[in-house]
């Protein structure tokens, strides 16, 4: 048996790659928050998706809403 390591990243690449490849407009969303810091110093944190919001938001044919978690 082979022990393969794939990233999730490389998985959510994959799935866009496949959806892009099928002309369904996908996207790849981000949740949780960031920390950063502006040109003077100060630290921010800057909220993204909230927790529990799917890896990939995208439209299907027709107009119908796709999420994959």
């Amino acid at each position: 048996m082979t022990n393969i390591n794939i990233t999730e990243s490389q998985i959510v690449k994959a799935i866009l790659d496949y959806l892009g490849y099928k002309k369904i407009f996908a996207w790849r969303i981000n949740s949780g928050m960031i920390f950063g810091t502006n040109a003077k110093g100060k630290t921010y944190a800057h909220k993204l998706a909230p927790k529990g919001t799917s890896d990939i938001l995208g439209i299907l044919p027709g107009g119908r809403f796709l999420a994959i978690k």
